[in-house]
């Protein structure tokens, strides 16, 4: 799709201490919201987009960024991002289903989740105790 991808792993993601399922329900559900956040972002502009993936440890926590470009997001979709599903920007045929997925996981394991969308960029920071 000519999307610019960019992992920055300084450990691997297995390391997290969460179950392999829910790995790859997290990574899952991030890559393929920023993916798409790319490939609308590359209609629009087109621009070739870049996404970027960060994990690396640091003072006890694993810290997971996920920052890719983006299209402007309605404000009401952005207040209720990680809240609720059934609010999406990509159109009815989806749920957003999987910001939630993201959010439930996070507070499994009583991590921290934090976005910013600023200047046609969108950014996931996501920090998980490494001794739980």
């Amino acid at each position: 799709m000519g999307i610019e991808v960019v992992y920055d792993l300084d450990v691997p993601i297995s390391t997290l201490p969460i179950s392999d399922q829910k790995i790859v329900n997290l990574i899952g559900n991030l890559l393929s919201n920023s993916l798409d956040a790319c490939e609308e972002w590359q209609k629009a502009r087109n621009q070739a987009p870049l996404l970027t993936v960060q994990f690396y440890k640091r003072s006890g926590l694993y810290l997971l960024l996920c920052k890719n470009n983006s299209l402007p997001i309605p404000s009401p979709i952005l207040d209720g991002l990680f809240q609720t599903y059934g609010k999406s920007t990509k159109g009815e045929a989806h749920e957003g289903l999987g910001t939630k997925i993201i959010k439930d996981i996070v507070e499994e394991h009583q991590g921290f989740l934090d976005f910013v969308h600023k200047d046609e960029e969108f950014e996931v920071k996501i920090k998980i105790l490494a001794i739980q």
